[in-house]
C-alpha cells in the first residue's frame, strides 16, 4: 500500500452523521498514471481497526483502485481528520510526496506537493517554477518579518548572516533559484528536461530535511537524554 496525502482529498462527508471519511480524492491512477479524481464508493467499516476501506473507479480507465482510510475520527473527537490514507495498488511509476508537515508551515508543504505534482505530470517548466515558489517561501520563513520582502538572490545571501549556513546550502539555494529562472522566462534553445526537475526536486527536499528536519529531531534526542 502507498500512503496518500491528506491533502489530496478533494471532499469530505460525514457518514450516518458520525464518521469523518474523504468522499473523493485528487491523485494520479495507479493503472494509467492520468492525474484524476476518484470517487469512494462501496464503503466498508472495519471497527475494530476504526478504519474503512473504499473503492474508486479510474474515471479515465475505468480501472479500480482501492483506499484504506486508518484511525478514522468521530465528532466527539478533538481532531477530526484520519491518522492515516492509503492506497492499493501502489503508484511505482512516479515520485512519491515526502511528509514534511511535522516540520514546516503548512504552505510550504502545499507548495511543494504542488511542484511534485507538475513534475509526476511531466510538466517539467512548471515543476521548476514551483521548486522555485517553494525556495521563496523557504526563505520568507527563515528571514527576519522585516527582510522578508527581498528578491530571491538577495534573501539567499541574506540567510548567511540569519542562520548556520553552510557554502554547499548556499550553492544549492542559488541552483534552485536559477532553475527556476530557466522555467519561468521564455527562451527558444533552453528549458527545463526531466533531469533538471528531478534535481531541483531532490535538493529541494534535501534543504527541508537539513533546514527543519534535522534539527527537529536532534531537538527530539537532546529531550530524551535530559530525562534518562
Amino acid at each position: 500500500m502507498q500512503k496518500v496525502s491528506l491533502s489530496s482529498v478533494k471532499k469530505w462527508h460525514w457518514l450516518s452523521n458520525q464518521f469523518y471519511l474523504p468522499s473523493s480524492v485528487k491523485i494520479n491512477c495507479s493503472h494509467c498514471s492520468e492525474m484524476v479524481v476518484f470517487k469512494l464508493e462501496s464503503s466498508f467499516n472495519d471497527a475494530p481497526r476504526t478504519a474503512f476501506y473504499f473503492t474508486g473507479a479510474c474515471p479515465s480507465c475505468d480501472e479500480n483502485v482501492h483506499f484504506f482510510c486508518m484511525g478514522v475520527k468521530k465528532k466527539s473527537d478533538e481532531s477530526q481528520d484520519p491518522d492515516a490514507l492509503f492506497m492499493y495498488p501502489e503508484i511505482s511509476f512516479i515520485r512519491r510526496t515526502k511528509d514534511y508537515r511535522n516540520y514546516i508551515p503548512e504552505q510550504l508543504q502545499t507548495s511543494y506537493e504542488s511542484a511534485l505534482t507538475s513534475y509526476n505530470s511531466k510538466n517539467f517548466i512548471a515543476t521548476s517554477v514551483g521548486c522555485r515558489r517553494t525556495l521563496e517561501g523557504i526563505f520568507y520563513y527563515l528571514l527576519p518579518e522585516g527582510d522578508r520582502k527581498k528578491n530571491l538572490a538577495t534573501a539567499i545571501e541574506q540567510a548567511k548572516g540569519a542562520i548556520d549556513w553552510a557554502e554547499p546550502l548556499n550553492n544549492l539555494a542559488h541552483l534552485i533559484r536559477k532553475g527556476g529562472n530557466l522555467g519561468a522566462h521564455f527562451d527558444e534553445t533552453r528549458e527545463p528536461n526531466e533531469n533538471v526537475a528531478r534535481a531541483m526536486i531532490d535538493l529541494l527536499e534535501y534543504l527541508f530535511e537539513y533546514l527543519y528536519e534535522l534539527p527537529a529531531n536532534i531537538k527530539h534526542l537532546e529531550n530524551h537524554l535530559e530525562q534518562a
